[in-house]
C-alpha cells in the first residue's frame, strides 16, 4: 500500500462534567494528582482510540483515572450528560452541542492544533507535553505497485481540492481541518502515528476486547 494524501484531520478536545471542579489543562492535572483514580474516564472501548489518548495523556503526567468502557459514543456521551462519567475525549462536531447546553464543559485541546470554532482553548502540547497530538484523520491510499509520478500526480491534485473554497465551507462548522498533504508527508505522518500508538499501547500494557 502506498500513501498519497493526508486529506483531512479532525480535531478533539477533553470535556468535563459541570460537577468536575476544573476550567483548565494545570487544573486538571492537578486534581487528577490530588484524586488518583476518582475521575471517571468514559472511553469508546477498550483499546480504541480514546482509551489510547488517556493513557498517554495520563501516563507522561504521571496521574491516575478510572476507565470506563463503553461499545460507543452515544452511551458514553448519556453518561457523561447525567455525571456517572466525569471526563471523555471528543471530537469538537459532537462535543459542541453539549458545551452551548452547558451540559459540558471543555477545557482542552488534545489534538496538536486550536480549532478555528474554540480559538481560545489551549492545546496540551501548548501547556507542558510537546508533541502531544490526538486527533482523527482521513487520508487516501493507493496499491503499492502504483508508479511514484502518479502518486505524485494524485496527491497534488487533492492538495488542490482541500484549498477550494466550496470545499472549506462544507467542513468549517463541525472543526474538520483540510490539509491536502504531499505523498512524501503523508508517509511521515503515518510512521509517526504508528511508533507513537505502538509505544503507548505497549508501555499501557492496553488490550482490546474481543466480541
Amino acid at each position: 500500500m502506498r500513501a498519497i494524501s493526508l486529506t483531512l484531520k479532525r480535531p478533539s478536545l477533553l470535556m468535563v462534567h459541570p460537577s468536575v471542579p476544573v476550567n483548565n489543562y494545570p487544573e486538571y492535572i492537578a486534581y487528577a494528582k490530588a484524586n488518583p483514580g476518582k475521575l471517571n474516564f468514559g472511553t469508546t472501548g477498550m483499546g480504541g482510540s480514546y482509551h489510547i489518548a488517556g493513557a498517554w495523556l495520563h501516563g507522561v503526567t504521571n496521574t491516575s483515572v478510572t476507565f470506563v468502557h463503553y461499545k460507543g459514543a452515544s452511551q458514553l456521551f448519556a453518561d457523561q450528560v447525567a455525571g456517572r462519567v466525569h471526563v471523555s475525549p471528543a471530537s469538537i462536531f459532537n462535543a459542541l452541542p453539549f458545551i452551548k447546553s452547558g451540559k459540558t464543559r471543555a477545557i482542552f485541546m488534545i489534538s496538536g492544533e486550536r480549532s478555528a470554532l474554540m480559538p481560545d482553548l489551549k492545546t496540551v502540547a501548548e501547556q507542558g507535553i510537546p508533541g502531544f497530538d490526538y486527533s482523527a484523520w482521513e487520508g487516501i491510499f493507493t496499491a503499492a505497485a502504483v508508479p511514484p509520478a502518479i502518486v505524485n500526480k494524485l496527491a497534488a491534485e487533492f492538495g488542490k481540492i482541500a484549498k477550494m473554497p466550496d470545499v472549506l465551507n462544507m467542513f468549517k462548522h463541525d472543526g474538520t481541518i483540510m490539509v491536502g498533504s504531499s505523498a512524501p508527508e503523508f508517509r511521515k505522518h503515518v510512521l509517526t502515528e504508528i511508533t507513537r500508538w505502538r509505544k503507548v499501547v505497549k508501555d499501557h500494557d492496553i488490550k482490546t476486547v474481543e466480541n
